[in-house]
Protein backbone atom coordinates (compact mmCIF):
# COMPACT_ATOMS: atom_id res chain seq x y z
CA UNK A 1 0.00 0.00 0.00
CA UNK A 2 2.93 2.41 0.60
CA UNK A 3 4.41 1.67 -2.14
CA UNK A 4 1.84 2.61 -4.17
CA UNK A 5 0.92 5.50 -2.55
CA UNK A 6 4.18 6.64 -3.59
CA UNK A 7 4.30 5.95 -6.68
CA UNK A 8 0.64 8.11 -7.59
CA UNK A 9 3.01 11.09 -5.98
CA UNK A 10 5.68 9.85 -8.58
CA UNK A 11 3.19 10.09 -10.82
CA UNK A 12 1.10 12.94 -9.96
CA UNK A 13 4.44 14.90 -9.70
CA UNK A 14 6.01 14.52 -12.93
CA UNK A 15 2.45 14.87 -14.89
CA UNK A 16 2.08 17.94 -13.22
CA UNK A 17 5.70 19.76 -14.05
CA UNK A 18 5.17 17.60 -17.61
CA UNK A 19 2.02 20.15 -17.88
CA UNK A 20 3.13 23.04 -16.58
CA UNK A 21 6.13 22.68 -18.84
CA UNK A 22 4.16 22.29 -21.70
CA UNK A 23 1.10 24.77 -21.04
CA UNK A 24 3.96 27.62 -20.17
CA UNK A 25 6.01 26.74 -22.89
CA UNK A 26 3.31 27.14 -25.39
CA UNK A 27 1.54 30.57 -24.17
CA UNK A 28 4.90 32.35 -23.21
CA UNK A 29 6.24 31.30 -27.09
CA UNK A 30 2.54 32.39 -28.63
CA UNK A 31 2.63 35.68 -26.92
CA UNK A 32 6.60 36.96 -27.64
CA UNK A 33 5.98 35.71 -30.82
CA UNK A 34 2.94 38.21 -31.23
CA UNK A 35 4.71 41.18 -29.55
CA UNK A 36 7.44 41.08 -31.75
CA UNK A 37 10.07 39.24 -29.64
CA UNK A 38 13.45 37.86 -31.38
CA UNK A 39 13.90 34.21 -31.68
CA UNK A 40 17.35 34.44 -29.30
CA UNK A 41 15.09 36.31 -26.87
CA UNK A 42 12.37 33.78 -27.09
CA UNK A 43 14.34 30.45 -26.55
CA UNK A 44 16.29 32.31 -23.48
CA UNK A 45 13.25 32.74 -21.66
CA UNK A 46 11.85 29.75 -22.63
CA UNK A 47 15.26 27.45 -21.75
CA UNK A 48 14.14 28.33 -18.31
CA UNK A 49 10.52 26.32 -18.45
CA UNK A 50 13.36 22.89 -19.98
CA UNK A 51 15.74 23.64 -16.96
CA UNK A 52 12.99 23.41 -14.44
CA UNK A 53 11.43 21.22 -16.18
CA UNK A 54 14.32 18.35 -16.38
CA UNK A 55 15.16 19.44 -12.61
CA UNK A 56 11.52 18.75 -11.19
CA UNK A 57 10.67 15.88 -12.99
CA UNK A 58 13.90 13.96 -11.86
CA UNK A 59 13.21 15.05 -7.95
CA UNK A 60 12.24 11.14 -7.24
CA UNK A 61 15.98 10.20 -9.11
CA UNK A 62 18.90 10.65 -7.96
CA UNK A 63 21.09 11.43 -11.04
CA UNK A 64 25.27 11.49 -10.64
CA UNK A 65 26.75 13.58 -13.23
CA UNK A 66 30.48 13.73 -14.33
CA UNK A 67 32.51 15.63 -16.67
CA UNK A 68 35.54 14.90 -18.19
CA UNK A 69 36.60 18.60 -18.72
CA UNK A 70 34.66 21.63 -18.03
CA UNK A 71 37.29 24.45 -19.09
CA UNK A 72 36.34 23.13 -22.79
CA UNK A 73 32.32 25.03 -22.25
CA UNK A 74 33.90 28.41 -20.95
CA UNK A 75 35.00 29.88 -24.81
CA UNK A 76 31.03 29.82 -25.88
CA UNK A 77 32.46 27.16 -28.56
CA UNK A 78 28.84 24.94 -29.63
CA UNK A 79 29.11 21.19 -29.78
CA UNK A 80 26.99 18.14 -30.81
CA UNK A 81 25.93 15.95 -27.85
CA UNK A 82 25.63 12.55 -29.02
CA UNK A 83 24.26 10.07 -26.41
CA UNK A 84 23.02 6.68 -26.21
CA UNK A 85 19.19 6.75 -25.96
CA UNK A 86 17.64 3.59 -23.43
CA UNK A 87 14.16 5.27 -21.78
CA UNK A 88 12.59 9.12 -22.13
CA UNK A 89 14.91 9.87 -18.98
CA UNK A 90 17.78 10.45 -20.86
CA UNK A 91 15.93 13.42 -22.19
CA UNK A 92 15.41 15.16 -19.00
CA UNK A 93 18.65 13.72 -17.40
CA UNK A 94 20.34 15.45 -20.15
CA UNK A 95 18.17 18.90 -19.94
CA UNK A 96 19.31 19.18 -16.23
CA UNK A 97 22.38 18.38 -16.24
CA UNK A 98 24.03 19.28 -19.79
CA UNK A 99 26.94 21.85 -19.05
CA UNK A 100 25.49 23.93 -21.84
CA UNK A 101 22.36 25.29 -23.49
CA UNK A 102 21.37 22.87 -25.96
CA UNK A 103 18.34 21.89 -28.31
CA UNK A 104 17.73 18.02 -29.61
CA UNK A 105 16.88 16.93 -32.93
CA UNK A 106 13.59 14.62 -32.23
CA UNK A 107 11.79 12.76 -34.50
CA UNK A 108 7.99 13.41 -36.09
CA UNK A 109 6.29 11.55 -34.24
CA UNK A 110 6.80 13.75 -31.23
CA UNK A 111 5.85 16.70 -33.16
CA UNK A 112 2.51 15.47 -33.58
CA UNK A 113 1.35 15.39 -30.03
CA UNK A 114 -1.00 18.37 -30.11
CA UNK A 115 0.30 21.32 -27.96
CA UNK A 116 3.12 20.24 -26.83
CA UNK A 117 4.07 20.30 -30.85
CA UNK A 118 3.81 23.83 -30.53
CA UNK A 119 5.45 23.94 -27.61
CA UNK A 120 8.22 22.18 -29.28
CA UNK A 121 8.72 24.43 -31.97
CA UNK A 122 8.80 27.86 -29.95
CA UNK A 123 11.77 26.05 -27.90
CA UNK A 124 13.36 25.50 -31.56
CA UNK A 125 13.36 21.86 -31.50
CA UNK A 126 14.51 20.42 -34.71
CA UNK A 127 11.73 17.86 -36.25
CA UNK A 128 13.29 14.80 -38.42
CA UNK A 129 11.66 12.62 -40.50
CA UNK A 130 13.72 9.86 -41.15
CA UNK A 131 11.55 8.07 -43.79
CA UNK A 132 11.72 11.05 -45.91
CA UNK A 133 15.04 11.18 -46.85
CA UNK A 134 14.52 14.86 -48.95
CA UNK A 135 13.17 16.73 -45.85
CA UNK A 136 15.70 14.98 -43.31
CA UNK A 137 18.12 16.04 -45.22
CA UNK A 138 16.16 19.17 -45.01
CA UNK A 139 16.47 19.28 -41.04
CA UNK A 140 20.17 18.38 -41.05
CA UNK A 141 21.30 21.18 -42.84
CA UNK A 142 18.66 23.81 -41.39
CA UNK A 143 20.31 22.28 -37.53
CA UNK A 144 24.12 22.45 -39.26
CA UNK A 145 23.40 26.42 -40.22
CA UNK A 146 22.24 26.90 -36.78
CA UNK A 147 24.97 25.26 -35.22
CA UNK A 148 27.00 27.34 -37.16
CA UNK A 149 26.04 30.63 -36.47
CA UNK A 150 26.57 29.65 -32.79
CA UNK A 151 22.96 29.56 -31.82
CA UNK A 152 22.77 26.49 -29.29
CA UNK A 153 24.79 23.26 -29.04
CA UNK A 154 22.34 20.48 -30.31
CA UNK A 155 21.80 17.00 -28.66
CA UNK A 156 21.04 13.56 -30.68
CA UNK A 157 20.66 9.85 -30.30
CA UNK A 158 22.62 8.30 -33.28
CA UNK A 159 20.69 5.30 -32.57
CA UNK A 160 18.01 6.84 -33.65
CA UNK A 161 15.15 5.46 -31.17
CA UNK A 162 15.14 3.71 -27.31
CA UNK A 163 17.25 0.49 -26.96
CA UNK A 164 15.25 -1.99 -26.68
CA UNK A 165 17.87 -4.88 -26.96
CA UNK A 166 19.12 -6.04 -23.14
CA UNK A 167 21.69 -7.81 -24.19
CA UNK A 168 23.06 -4.91 -26.79
CA UNK A 169 24.76 -1.66 -25.11
CA UNK A 170 24.03 0.41 -28.05
CA UNK A 171 22.47 -0.58 -31.55
CA UNK A 172 23.49 0.55 -35.01
CA UNK A 173 24.20 4.48 -35.15
CA UNK A 174 22.72 6.15 -38.04
CA UNK A 175 24.71 8.50 -40.11
CA UNK A 176 22.82 11.65 -40.14
CA UNK A 177 24.51 13.19 -36.76
CA UNK A 178 27.93 12.64 -38.16
CA UNK A 179 26.90 14.42 -41.18
CA UNK A 180 25.49 17.07 -39.50
CA UNK A 181 28.64 17.54 -37.20
CA UNK A 182 31.31 17.34 -39.90
CA UNK A 183 29.33 19.68 -42.09
CA UNK A 184 29.08 22.01 -39.40
CA UNK A 185 32.51 21.98 -38.18
CA UNK A 186 32.08 21.21 -34.50
CA UNK A 187 33.14 18.73 -32.25
CA UNK A 188 31.30 15.54 -30.67
CA UNK A 189 31.05 15.37 -27.09
CA UNK A 190 29.80 11.58 -26.18
CA UNK A 191 27.31 11.17 -24.08
CA UNK A 192 27.08 7.71 -21.97
CA UNK A 193 23.74 7.28 -19.38
CA UNK A 194 23.70 4.15 -17.23
CA UNK A 195 20.54 2.68 -15.57
CA UNK A 196 17.96 5.04 -16.89
CA UNK A 197 15.97 2.25 -18.64
CA UNK A 198 15.71 0.31 -15.36
CA UNK A 199 14.12 3.21 -13.98
CA UNK A 200 11.20 3.87 -16.97
CA UNK A 201 11.33 1.49 -18.96
CA UNK A 202 10.28 1.16 -22.78
CA UNK A 203 6.28 1.80 -22.94
CA UNK A 204 5.97 2.11 -19.79
CA UNK A 205 5.27 5.49 -17.76
CA UNK A 206 5.56 3.88 -14.20
CA UNK A 207 9.22 5.61 -12.88
CA UNK A 208 10.90 3.68 -10.37
CA UNK A 209 13.22 5.20 -7.68
CA UNK A 210 17.10 4.52 -8.25
CA UNK A 211 20.00 6.33 -10.07
CA UNK A 212 21.09 7.22 -12.95
CA UNK A 213 24.85 8.18 -14.28
CA UNK A 214 25.87 10.40 -16.90
CA UNK A 215 29.03 11.20 -18.38
CA UNK A 216 30.13 14.14 -20.78
CA UNK A 217 33.15 12.89 -22.58
CA UNK A 218 36.05 14.90 -24.07
CA UNK A 219 35.44 17.02 -26.90
CA UNK A 220 36.26 15.00 -30.86
CA UNK A 221 37.10 16.97 -33.30
CA UNK A 222 35.97 17.12 -36.95
CA UNK A 223 37.43 19.72 -38.45
CA UNK A 224 39.33 18.70 -41.61
CA UNK A 225 36.95 15.68 -42.26
CA UNK A 226 34.73 14.91 -45.14
CA UNK A 227 31.60 12.49 -45.56
CA UNK A 228 34.18 9.91 -46.20
CA UNK A 229 35.48 9.86 -42.54
CA UNK A 230 31.92 9.01 -41.78
CA UNK A 231 32.66 5.36 -40.95
CA UNK A 232 35.94 5.94 -38.95
CA UNK A 233 34.08 8.99 -36.90
CA UNK A 234 30.89 6.93 -35.75
CA UNK A 235 33.77 3.92 -34.71
CA UNK A 236 35.45 6.36 -32.33
CA UNK A 237 31.95 8.30 -30.72
CA UNK A 238 30.67 4.65 -30.19
CA UNK A 239 34.04 3.53 -28.34
CA UNK A 240 33.68 6.67 -26.51
CA UNK A 241 30.25 5.85 -25.62
CA UNK A 242 30.63 2.63 -24.50
CA UNK A 243 34.11 3.27 -22.17
CA UNK A 244 31.62 4.92 -19.74
CA UNK A 245 29.03 2.76 -19.69
CA UNK A 246 28.46 0.63 -16.30
CA UNK A 247 26.81 -2.49 -17.03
Amino acid sequence: MIKDSKYIRRISRFGFHTFGTITGVFSTGFLMEFLGFSEEDRVAVIKRYLDNWGLNSLADVDYKVSIDDKSVYNNGENFLFLSNHQSLLDVLTILATAPQSIRFVAKKSIFKIPVFSHAMRYVGMFEIDRKNKKTAIETLEYATKKLKNGFNSIVMFPEGTRNREGNEPLLPFKKGAFYLAIEAGVSIIPVSITNSKNLLPVDTWKVEPGKIKIHYGKPIETKGMTIKDIPKLMETVRAAITENLDY
